[in-house]
């Protein structure tokens, strides 16, 4: 049963903040291949390489940390995608007011078709670039699934009656088309969510081509109704009651 979401004045304009720092600031990236190159593939080939299905599962800790595990079903053809993906992870995270704090990445599992892949990180600034697949190995043509399952701590963006979160469960820079997109969040035992909203376009353009279902006092999901050109990306803000928490301080 879908359940109804009360919206406070407060906390609308929380949500609008955070909406803001997405579109003016929140820089997080993903990708497939081996290049940073943003040209992607359009066509409605088969041997077109493009995302099938992304799935995000986004756990809310109560240690303000939070366990992001992706599902990542793909069409190889030896263009871009020729030893397998990477996806780039936040190092930093910013707020509204112009603090910033570090972002401890710790990667709990890497899977390609079911089964344990390599992978190695490369850190680029404010990010960790987390490629899959091994350097000699070339991908057989066609459709792979990822898993690729880690852990950000701190996320967690703390408010004065409320806490809050933001993703983008896929990204702008995804160089090719998504077919289908979906996110699930869960808050921390002993909360309660309070609302959410979501955007697919691509920075600094709302689209709201998407839907939106609580179903339980702890858990919403988001799902694309349209396929995601490159440039557009899949994000979601929730926010959830307050709990004891050790969120670090931010830096100026």
């Amino acid at each position: 049963m879908v359940q109804r979401l009360l919206f406070s004045p407060r906390w609308l304009l929380c949500l609008a903040g955070a909406l803001a720092i997405a579109n003016a600031a929140f820089a997080q990236s993903a990708g497939a291949g081996e290049s940073g190159d943003s040209q992607g593939t359009t066509g409605r080939n088969r041997a077109d390489e493009r995302i099938l299905d992304f799935v995000c599962r986004f756990e809310i800790a109560s240690d303000d940390s939070v366990v992001i595990t992706d599902t990542i079903r793909v069409v190889a053809a030896g263009k871009q995608i020729r030893r397998g993906i990477y996806r780039d992870l936040p190092l930093r995270q910013d707020n509204q007011h112009g603090g910033w704090r570090r972002v401890d990445v710790k990667v709990l599992e890497i899977k390609r078709d079911g089964k344990p892949d390599a992978n190695h990180a490369v850190i680029r600034g404010n990010f960790m670039r987390l490629y899959v697949g091994r350097k000699d190995y070339f991908l057989p043509h066609g459709v792979h699934t990822y898993t690729i399952k880690y852990r950000l701590s701190p996320w967690v963006l703390p408010h004065a009656d409320n806490h809050m979160v933001l993703w983008e469960a896929t990204a702008a820079s995804w160089p090719f088309p998504i077919e289908q997109a979906s996110a699930t969040v869960v808050s921390p035992p002993g909360t309660r969510l309070l609302g959410g909203s979501g955007d697919t376009g691509a920075p600094g353009r709302r689209t709201a081509n998407y839907t939106k279902r609580l179903t339980g006092p702890r858990t919403m999901s988001f799902r694309a109704t349209k396929p995601l050109r490159p440039g557009e990306r899949l994000l979601f803000v929730v926010g959830f009651t307050k709990h004891p928490s050790r969120i670090p301080a931010w830096r100026k």
